[in-house]
C-alpha cells in the first residue's frame, strides 16, 4: 500500500439513542483489505435494508408490483361492482381521474383502482393512456 492509501477517517455522532460511528477511506479501496472492507459494508447495508423490510425484488408492494401504465378518464365514467352496465355503481369518476388497471378484463370492461384505492369496473372506451 502506498502512503496515500493509508488515509482513513473515523467520525462519531452522539445522539439521544447513543453513539454511532462511521468510517470513510480515502484511497483505501485500492488495497486488498480496503476492497474487502468496502464489500463488507455494502453487504451489511443490503442486509440491514432487507431486515428492515424495505423493497426487495419480487415482493408485493414494491415498485416492480406497481402498475406499468395509468389511464385518464376522458369523460365522466361510472365505476361499477361488476363488468355489466346494469351493475351497481360504486362512484362516478370525473373527467381527468387517474386510473390504475389491475390487469383483469372482460371485453371492453377493465377492472381498475382509482386514486382513493376504490376498485371497480369501467368501460375502457372513455379512457386514454396518461401522459
Amino acid at each position: 500500500a502506498a502512503k496515500r492509501d493509508t488515509s482513513f477517517a473515523v467520525g462519531g455522532v452522539f445522539g439521544v439513542g447513543g453513539f454511532g460511528a462511521g468510517g470513510v477511506g480515502g484511497g483505501y479501496e485500492n488495497t486488498d483489505i480496503g476492497r474487502i472492507v468496502t464489500l463488507a459494508f455494502i453487504q451489511a447495508y443490503a442486509k440491514m435494508v432487507d431486515e428492515l423490510g424495505y423493497t426487495r425484488p419480487g415482493d408485493e408492494g414494491t415498485a416492480q408490483a406497481a402498475p406499468k401504465k395509468t389511464f385518464t378518464a376522458q369523460a365522466p365514467v361510472a365505476m361499477r361492482v361488476s363488468p355489466v352496465a346494469s351493475a351497481r355503481a360504486i362512484r362516478t369518476l370525473p373527467a381527468g381521474s387517474i386510473l390504475y388497471p389491475t390487469g383483469n378484463q372482460n371485453g371492453l370492461w377493465w377492472e381498475v383502482a382509482d386514486e382513493n384505492d376504490n376498485v371497480g369496473w369501467v368501460l375502457n372506451t372513455k379512457l386514454a393512456p396518461s401522459q
